[in-house]
């Protein structure tokens, strides 16, 4: 399984501080993944959450309609992660 599948997932999770911690870490690197169609599912999925401190972190995110499918650079993404 890819990693973005698995990170995509913990936005099904049933803990709200795993689905805090996601909303937090895609907040601070969606510039490296825009263009994810999977991340993209993601963030409205968080943005729709029942919990606020979840949606909060996404709820500026502006999703394109088209999405381009492109590969994520991964070294990029967690640097941006450990900032």
């Amino acid at each position: 399984m890819h990693f973005l599948d698995l990170f995509c997932a913990l936005a099904s999770d049933p803990c709200v501080n795993v689905r805090i911690q996601l909303s937090e870490s895609i907040a601070k690197t969606y510039i490296y993944l825009q263009n994810e169609p999977r991340v993209n599912e993601t963030v409205q999925r968080l943005q729709v959450d029942s919990c606020r401190d979840v949606k909060g972190p996404v709820a500026s995110i502006k999703i394109e309609t088209e999405t381009l499918s492109s590969g994520v650079d991964i070294e990029l993404f967690v640097r941006g992660m450990l900032d």
